[in-house]
């Protein structure tokens, strides 16, 4: 199945996935917490608030949307 996946900061996607993936996709976005990034100051990470968590919208799509490639600029033409 054709999935469209939102994350929060502009991050979107589609993916093929079987419902198998997709079950195991959203058990393991349902556990994340937010903190902070992984290359900040020091050795450690510091996760925020016990209760945030990961913002994320995943909708499995109707057969008849179409994904198209988008158009892509080749390096250096401008």
């Amino acid at each position: 199945m054709r999935v469209y996946l939102d994350f929060d900061y502009n991050f979107r996607g589609v993916v093929e996935l079987t419902a198998a993936e997709l079950d195991l996709l959203t058990k393991v976005l349902d556990r994340v917490q937010l903190c902070d990034n992984w290359y900040g100051h020091g050795d450690e990470i510091k996760r925020q608030d016990a209760d945030s968590s990961a913002t994320y919208t995943v909708k499995v799509l109707p057969a008849r949307v179409a994904v198209r490639q988008a158009p892509v600029e080749a390096p250096g033409a401008a």
